[in-house]
């Protein structure tokens, strides 16, 4: 529960004017340019650009109809990020707004909506941190630093020896981050907690915070906190966990995949009379409407009609009394198509041909 700071424990004036200043680099608004007056040749271009930016969005939404179940959802998942992205930046600037009108803890509450929206912006834990440190909020000051060298170290990771111009700056605000955590630990108990997911894909947090792709670790207060995986093709989940002091907790995270389909076409010779298995199992068993041997079959196998599977890899066989047996290994993909086209050769002729 967040406390209020009484009128005479706030900060000096100064350092308010240097976390607005601080605040202000996030929203800093483009510089308008007088325009020049146009001629005939700039109409033109101006409408052969119109014209090419009309063509490619068209092309976009024509790509967009051809786009497969996984580019979509890739699509959707970039979509929503970029909503979220441009949400966090909206809190930010009302934090600006309300630091600059010294509402420190309306500041701090802006700026910390911010960063749970985007996570992985170095900017928002960092300021949380220090609108927190001002407002004597200890355990959210130590939660978002914590959460800041986390970030830092994967993106002074990401330059490696380059030249960045964020660099000094991060290299900056890191040991300030680290010095903060190093006197806040002997207030507080923590833990490490090690977190990883299967698939590698996912994006892992914990209690909103980033800690990597796949895998990471953060220090966090003792006590219960929640562990979240997010990646395309599975559900998104959740996990409760339990840090302790000098006992680092190492959890997977294991998201259930969503179940996808894709069809697979056969074309036989000869066509009557087979009988056609999935691992073992026959068609009818494992494509009727109910699981019996007579059955009705959801599709025959054609290209307008063709077998439903789950996206993963099969083994299909082939039986027809007097004919030699025939199978080959296939991958179904996601919303894709595998053709079968097999020719049953009668046992005769196959020994003869040996």
């Amino acid at each position: 529960m967040m406390r209020t700071t009484p009128r005479d424990a706030r900060r000096p004036a100064g350092m308010w004017l240097a976390l607005a200043a601080g605040l202000a680099l996030l929203t800093i608004a483009p510089v308008a340019v007088a325009q020049p007056a146009v001629d005939r040749a700039a109409i033109e271009e101006k409408r052969k650009r119109d014209e090419e930016q009309r063509q490619a969005i068209e092309a976009a939404k024509k790509k967009k109809l051809e786009e497969s179940g996984e580019q979509a959802e890739l699509r959707k998942r970039d979509e929503e990020k970029a909503a979220r992205r441009g949400e966090a930046l909206q809190r930010a600037q009302m934090a600006q707004s309300a630091a600059s009108r010294r509402q420190n803890r309306k500041a701090m509450e802006f700026m910390n909506a911010a960063w749970m929206l985007d996570p992985q912006n170095m900017n928002y834990p960092f300021f949380t941190a220090a609108l927190a440190e001002a407002n004597n909020e200890s355990e959210l000051e130590f939660t978002a630093y914590a959460a800041f060298e986390r970030v830092a170290n994967h993106m002074l990771e990401q330059f490696g020896d380059a030249d960045h111009p964020m660099k000094a700056t991060l290299i900056e605000r890191k040991l300030k981050a680290s010095e903060r955590v190093r006197l806040l630990r002997e207030k507080f108990s923590s833990g490490v907690v090690r977190l990883s997911s299967v698939p590698d894909s996912c994006d892992i947090l914990l209690d909103g915070a980033w800690v990597g792709q796949g895998s990471g670790q953060l220090e966090a207060l003792v006590g219960s906190h929640k562990a979240e995986a997010y990646c395309v093709g599975f559900y998104p989940f959740e996990q409760p966990i339990i840090v302790r002091a000098g006992d680092p907790a190492n959890i997977v995270l294991r998201p259930n995949p969503v179940p996808f389909y894709g069809n697979v076409v056969v074309e036989l010779q000869p066509s009557d009379g087979v009988t056609i298995f999935f691992d073992d199992v026959s068609v009818e068993q494992r494509l009727a409407d109910k699981p019996t041997k007579d059955g009705k079959i959801a599709g025959k196998g054609t290209r307008k009609n063709p077998y439903r599977l789950l996206a993963r890899k099969w083994i299909i066989r082939f039986h027809k009394d007097g004919y030699d047996r025939w199978h080959r290994r296939l991958t179904v993909t996601r919303d894709g198509t595998v053709m079968v086209q097999a020719k049953l050769e009668k046992m005769s002729e196959a020994i003869e041909r040996e």
